[in-house]
């Protein structure tokens, strides 16, 4: 709970938000995960409570390749593969208190 607590507060999800959390979803390590390996951060739960934002938007996403932080806001621009070899881009960021979801297209 204190992990989720905290994974939380890093994204600026409100505490509710916790439950979006999907299910172990896979990923592509590279250097945007080795960047918070001097961190408390579990890059397991930040994918899972992202593609869960995602996924509760409407979208899909498999498998992610790569996470950024967006600059200027308080969000992320996740890099989605899909089965059949679609690829997905997603804005995922706070406004106003409420995550927002926008696909790239």
């Amino acid at each position: 709970m204190l992990r989720a607590l905290f994974i939380a507060l890093v994204l600026g999800l409100p505490l509710t938000a916790t439950s979006v959390r999907a299910a172990d979803v896979s990923y592509t390590p590279g250097e945007w995960s080795r960047s918070y390996a001097n961190s408390d951060i579990d890059v397991q739960d930040l994918v899972n409570q992202t593609v869960g934002l995602v996924r509760r938007a409407g979208w899909t996403c498999s498998h992610v390749r790569l996470m950024m932080r967006m600059a200027g806001k308080r969000g992320f621009i996740v890099f989605c593969n899909e089965p059949g070899g679609a690829q997905y881009t997603y804005d995922v960021w706070d406004r106003g208190g409420r995550w927002v979801v926008a696909i790239n297209e």
